[in-house]
């Protein structure tokens, strides 16, 4: 950070000198430009951005006290120091008025100058910074509020730091009815899987710039805020029936205008702060039943069919849980049993398209276990997946069933076989750690550590992969780069005792002679070493 310096002085010999002498690099400023009236220095004020003027005060016509005044309206945030070779009382006087930084004699005393532009860039700085993090605070300050919105809606807001809530959020401070809602991108990641990532995030940034235009009806009407890449809440004042018209406007401009639908669960009136978080999680429970319910719509709460709709939820994504352990371990049988279960419910669900939403919730949600799991999207979801439209097109649930079943079993394949890379991969760098560490201590165990495995599972992948045991590779490999270092006759062999991780002479020779059938120094006779 640098400050704009323009020095003024109509003695050519004292301008100069200023120019040469002052160290301005050093004080963190850049001479931006000399002038040596005042007239001139006004030109340059009006087509340069300066923050320190350094001006003699006594100048023909117009002297430096009213260049000061005249620089003010032109930049008012610049600092002035004068320069003059008068100690008028009244020049100091004017000088505090028009609230100059300093006032130097001359001839000058270079110290004292430098001394005094040192402290005019500190105290330059000091308001440079507060400023920016003025304007950081002012940028972040939305966010904040609403991720402390989110939080006191997901009850996750440490106790005590709520009181304050409605201070933050005026646009719900007046009486009346708040209504909740989340709402939700339909198919996002089907959709958005088939992108490559540039579009993908274009896609994405678009369809937020158009829902932060058409989301909030008026900003006294309510907040609304992305609580995550495919969900807003809002919560909004007014009739429910207002609002739902309002929101059912915007799930059909949503439609019409961009490359999604949105589907929104809409909970009840609430009329204090704590009865928003029972109006938000009734709103996430209403936009659960988007499975039976489909897409792009609004759906209200219904605390009739809440535990119905809860316990058969809740069998389905504990029969989930059960096929995504089957496909991690590719237990095709497992698949199909859990299947044939799931599908019992199906039946009841009474028309094609709730069967076919619920098919994509399946879906959905196995793909969002996967990714929890591996904390990314994960290129195999793409393949069996990418093509759904010939799912629509099946007319039974037994055609749905057999192609559901034959996804993941293609999908539960492809893991297994992406499994098996991972795991040479593995092997592959335990055994560079190994060469790389030879001369060392190396145990199983601080090898398990080094790449977060259980001993006992290392041993028993690398078992696996090679067909040896650790400790017969490790043994293996120390030999074998004994042998070569054996032939070698510059290098000792208590020498290649150290190269190779053993601290005993003798247990190596006894050892090297167990692996080659003779003791090192046999070794180098019989190679004639």
């Amino acid at each position: 950070m640098t400050f704009r310096v323009l020095l003024v002085d109509d003695e050519m010999i004292d301008l100069n000198y200023l120019q040469r002498t002052v160290p301005w690099d050093d004080l963190g400023m850049t001479l931006v430009g000399t002038a040596n009236s005042a007239f001139n220095a006004l030109k340059i004020l009006e087509k340069e951005s300066i923050d320190i003027l350094v001006s003699d005060i006594r100048m023909p016509i117009m002297s430096g006290l009213e260049l000061a005044r005249k620089a003010k309206q032109i930049q008012p945030k610049l600092s002035v120091v004068f320069v003059s070779g008068h100690e008028e009382f009244e020049y100091a006087k004017q000088a505090i008025i028009i609230q100059a930084f300093g006032y130097v004699l001359k001839p000058v005393d270079d110290l004292e100058l430098h001394q005094m532009l040192r402290s005019l860039a500190a105290k330059l700085m000091q308001e440079r910074l507060g400023e920016q993090e003025k304007q950081i605070v002012e940028k972040a300050l939305p966010i904040i509020k609403h991720e402390v919105l989110h939080q006191w809606l997901e009850g996750t807001l440490p106790e005590g730091e709520g009181a304050d809530l409605l201070q933050l959020h005026k646009e719900l401070k007046d009486e009346g009815e708040v209504i909740v809602v989340v709402i939700e991108l339909d198919d996002a990641q089907w959709k958005l899987a088939a992108m490559d990532v540039d579009e993908r995030e274009q896609r994405l940034e678009q369809f937020h710039d158009f829902m932060q235009k058409n989301l909030l009806f008026t900003p006294s009407n309510g907040i609304a805020f992305r609580s995550s890449p495919y969900r807003y809440v809002g919560l909004f004042k007014g009739r429910q029936s207002e609002v739902w018209s309002r929101l059912a406007s915007l799930v059909e401009r949503v439609r019409v205008e961009t490359h999604f639908t949105i589907t929104i669960g809409f909970g009840n009136e609430a009329s204090t702060a704590k009865q928003w978080i029972v109006s938000y999680e009734q709103a996430k429970k209403a936009l659960d039943q988007k499975m039976f319910e489909g897409k792009s719509r609004i759906i209200v709460y219904d605390p009739q069919g809440e535990l119905g709709f809860e316990q058969q939820l809740g069998q389905v994504n504990r029969k989930l849980d059960a096929i995504f352990d089957c496909l991690q371990s590719y237990n095709l049988v497992g698949i199909d049993d859990c299947l044939e279960d799931m599908f019992r419910q199906v039946k009841s669900l009474g028309t094609r398209l709730s069967v076919y939403n619920f098919v994509m919730y399946v879906l959905t949600r196995l793909e969002d276990m996967n990714n929890n799991k591996s904390g990314e999207q994960h290129e195999l979801w793409e393949l069996p997946f990418g093509k759904l439209d010939e799912l629509y097109r099946l007319e039974t649930t037994e055609d749905i069933k057999s192609w559901l079943r034959r996804k993941l079993f293609e999908l539960s394949e492809k893991m297994m076989i992406k499994s098996r890379s991972q795991d040479r991969i593995i092997i592959h760098k335990v055994r560079e750690y190994v060469l790389e560490h030879l001369n060392g201590k190396i145990t199983l165990k601080d090898v398990a550590n080094r790449f977060a495995f259980s001993p006992n599972y290392l041993g028993f992948l690398f078992k696996e992969e090679t067909g040896e045991t650790f400790s017969d590779f490790l043994i293996r490999t120390r030999m074998e780069a004994a042998r070569g270092m054996l032939m070698d006759p510059s290098i000792k062999i208590y020498e290649i005792t150290h190269r190779v991780g053993y601290k005993n002479i003798i247990y190596f020779s006894r050892q090297f002679k167990d692996y080659v059938g003779l003791t090192p120094s046999e070794f180098r006779k019989k190679q004639k070493v």
